[in-house]
């Protein structure tokens, strides 16, 4: 999966836009993420993972990032589907 998100990663910076909502963590969780990011600074993953207690991973993290850099509005609501993907630990 982190080679997958290496790409995606290289595309949005280069320009293209991607949607990345089937994969998003859930809203709850992409909050959490966002706010962590905000208590951090900028998008940085290690003081973030930190910050949330290890309790999201790294890819989560990651494609969390990546969506917040091409629009950093506040999340989609979530779907009832999209939580049982991804449930808060």
């Amino acid at each position: 999966m982190g080679t997958i998100i290496t790409h995606l990663e290289e595309l949005v910076e280069s320009g293209r836009a991607i949607d990345l909502s089937p994969e998003l963590p859930n809203a709850q969780r992409l909050h959490q993420i966002q706010a962590a990011f905000t208590a951090k600074g900028e998008y940085p993953l290690q003081p973030s993972y930190d910050h949330l207690n290890a309790k999201i991973s790294y890819n989560e993290l990651r494609l969390a990032r990546l969506h917040l850099r091409q629009s950093p509005s506040p999340p989609p609501e979530e779907s009832p589907d999209q939580s049982a993907q991804h449930p808060l630990l």
